[in-house]
């Protein structure tokens, strides 16, 4: 394929954003997938990690975000368990959040997808771009992308490609190690995990360090807000500063064993 099949996802979502919450959350159920793409940063296989959601963490997760702001489901592959999925945004709406629900999915199981966007007005589903394309990765099978473009001809707006550059975290931090030039941090919005967890963020929700640490889903949204900004505080005053002095990815720092020293910042109140 020499085109993108489906318009780039960008902000293309009206969202509207509330006091006291987060306009996006990031949804993350583990690493299980039915692809292994060297791509991927969460390091989504077949016999990856994974949670179902449960009432604490929904309830957690629409404590947390906008009442119309968006709610991003990804992990390895979410259409692996539609029918959780497809319970999930059914209690989401029961505990009041009316935005948009945003599936992040490579679009191998078309069907599975297909229910999911059916099954509430608000779904949008964000397909990998080097798969839906075939550049770089095994393409999406005929049949798959055949029965998307379909949908698309149906009922336009719902389906988008993600990005088209690698963050070098999962598969490709060792692939990437030493070959990309600065590129500061995305600065995303935070990431629940099915299994509780409350991460500043989504690309590195795998890895484990005291920076990434925002609470659990029993943390009232003052305290993790104020991690939060703790975190983009030292992103913009830290992280950023000596990636672009070493010419170096701020992902790449951010995760490796020597990050730049994670002390409470005076001017991290300032940071949305």
């Amino acid at each position: 394929m020499t085109e993108p099949v489906f318009p780039f996802f960008a902000s293309q979502i009206p969202l509207e954003s509330e006091p006291e919450r987060w306009l996006e959350l990031h949804l993350y159920s583990g690493s299980k997938c039915n692809r292994a793409c060297v791509f991927c940063c969460v390091n989504g296989e077949p016999k990856g990690t994974y949670s179902p959601w449960t009432e604490e963490t929904l309830q957690a997760a629409a404590r947390l975000v906008a009442k119309r702001g968006g709610l991003k489901f990804y992990g390895g592959e979410p259409t692996l368990d539609p029918e959780n999925l497809i319970w999930s945004m059914g209690r989401l709406r029961e505990l009041g959040f009316e935005g948009a629900f945003i599936v992040f999915s490579n679009g191998v199981r078309a069907r599975e997808l297909v229910s999911l966007l059916e099954a509430d007005r608000n779904v949008f589903a964000v397909l990998n771009y080097s798969i839906a394309t075939g550049r770089g990765e095994t393409p999406l099978p005929a049949s798959a992308l055949r029965q998307l473009q379909n949908y698309d001809e149906k009922r336009s707006g719902h389906l988008f490609l993600s990005h088209d550059f690698v963050v070098p975290v999962g598969r490709q931090r060792d692939l990437q190690a030493g070959t990309l030039a600065h590129q500061p941090c995305f600065r995303c919005f935070p990431t629940l995990t099915s299994e509780g967890k409350l991460h500043a963020c989504a690309f590195a929700v795998e890895y484990d360090r005291k920076h990434f640490r925002l609470g659990d889903a029993q943390t009232d949204f003052k305290k993790a807000s104020e991690s939060f900004s703790h975190f983009l505080g030292w992103v913009e005053e830290r992280l950023d500063p000596v990636s672009l002095q070493n010419n170096q990815s701020s992902c790449s720092v951010c995760i490796g064993e020597n990050p730049p020293e994670f002390t409470p910042l005076k001017d991290c109140a300032k940071i949305p």
